[in-house]
């Protein structure tokens, strides 16, 4: 009865922390819709209170509180480094401070704090979907898209390898007059080219992204097109030299029709490249089967276990809970899918693509469960040689071209 008492009593105490930093604050940031600059040292401290927000909400079992901010976080990280913008500020002030305030009054209007019991998550399965679309207007409004620009220089980051990558295959000379940029927030590609003689368009999901990229980029001939990567149906057939999508794949409900829909969009002679994850990345976040057929992979060589059965896709998802730009606590899961290197051909071959696998590279981490250790290919060209290690690798980027029908 007194550990009742207790309990109690401390859930009383609850919405007077959360109180105390909403004031705090709100007197830090400017109100919503304004765009002032913010001074480095409110930044400084408003992230400081929201840190401390989120660690609390997460001590309680609270994350209806912790879910926005943990966004905050992201966003006021990057601020502190580059600066508070526009953008940061949308979701910071309109969204996460407006939320959390409802969500105190209510509290000490009712007595009852959030509800800790965890909704089930919705499976975001159509690309076409509302719940799907949602999902990525919040990633689009909260994600460091100043400091994903800034991974593509780091030598051990995915985005590295796919920029190496790209670079190696531009270098070969082939005519390039019409790029598209298939999941475009945070791309670097554009600098890659003289944007005066080539004509390049970014499609995103989300007409944040497309906001946001379009600020950054602000006075390039840069076409930014909403749309949907599975089916790019604003994407005119037959119409690019080059399409990149790094990083996009494995996020798709449906990869196989995804990349059906990406080649069919490429010209004569044009090359699609996909940077992606790879099958041996997939097997680290399986069950003990999956480790399994890893390890015997090992041995074996390649990913092939046995002939007719190779698991081109392993399929995952991973759950996210956040709170969206109408201010509604959410929990979704998200496609996160890991691909056999072999998976491109088996499409091509099963869809009659009129395309075909001309550049294929597995590379970064590799896992040796039989003596729980880990290897890292640091520099992208130490590639695979020996078949007992062609296959292995957490990352794939493939080139995939359509003959040129002269």
């Amino acid at each position: 009865m007194a550990e009742t008492q207790q309990a109690a009593a401390k859930d009383e105490a609850l919405p007077e922390v959360l109180e105390r930093h909403l004031e705090a604050l709100q007197a830090l940031l400017p109100p919503p819709r304004d765009t002032r600059p913010v001074a480095v040292g409110d930044v400084e401290k408003s992230l400081d209170h929201f840190q401390a927000l989120a660690q609390w909400a997460a001590q309680h079992s609270l994350p209806r509180i912790a879910a926005p901010c943990r966004a905050a976080v992201r966003l006021l990280e990057d601020a502190r480094r580059l600066g508070y913008a526009a953008a940061d500020h949308r979701y910071v002030a309109d969204v996460a401070l407006p939320y959390l305030r409802r969500e105190a009054d209510r509290w000490r209007r009712t007595g009852q704090p959030p509800d800790r019991a965890s909704e089930r998550p919705v499976a975001l399965i159509r690309s076409d979907d509302t719940v799907f679309q949602n999902f990525y207007d919040y990633i689009s409004a909260t994600q460091r898209i100043r400091l994903r620009m800034e991974s593509f220089q780091h030598v051990r980051g995915y985005h590295y390898k796919d920029l190496y990558y790209i670079r190696k295959l531009l270098a070969q000379g082939q005519p390039v007059r019409r790029v598209l940029d298939i999941g475009c927030c945070g791309t670097v590609y554009p600098n890659l080219f003289d944007l005066d003689h080539v004509e390049y368009a970014g499609v995103d999901v989300s007409q944040i992204s497309l906001d946001r990229m379009a600020a950054i980029y602000a006075g390039k001939p840069i076409r930014w097109i909403k749309d949907d990567a599975t089916t790019l149906r604003a994407v005119e057939d037959d119409a690019f030299d080059l399409i990149l999508a790094t990083q996009v794949l494995e996020h798709l409900p449906d990869p196989e029709t995804g990349l059906a829909s990406m080649a069919a969009k490429l010209a004569p002679g044009g090359r699609l490249m996909i940077g992606t994850e790879s099958a041996l990345g997939g097997a680290v976040q399986g069950g003990r089967l999956r480790r399994v057929l890893a390890g015997v992979s090992l041995i074996l060589g390649g990913y092939y276990f046995v002939h007719g059965m190779t698991p081109y896709v392993f399929p995952h998802r991973q759950v996210e809970s956040y709170v969206d730009l109408e201010g509604t606590y959410r929990r979704v899961s998200v496609p996160h899918s890991h691909f056999h290197p072999l998976f491109f051909e088996r499409v091509i071959r099963e869809q009659h693509l009129a395309a075909r696998v001309v550049f294929l590279r597995v590379s970064g981490l590799i896992h040796l469960y039989g003596i729980g250790a880990g290897v890292h290919f640091a520099a992208q060209e130490i590639k695979a040689r020996l078949p007992i290690l062609r296959y292995l690798g957490s990352q794939i980027f493939v080139a995939i071209e359509k003959p040129d029908k002269a």
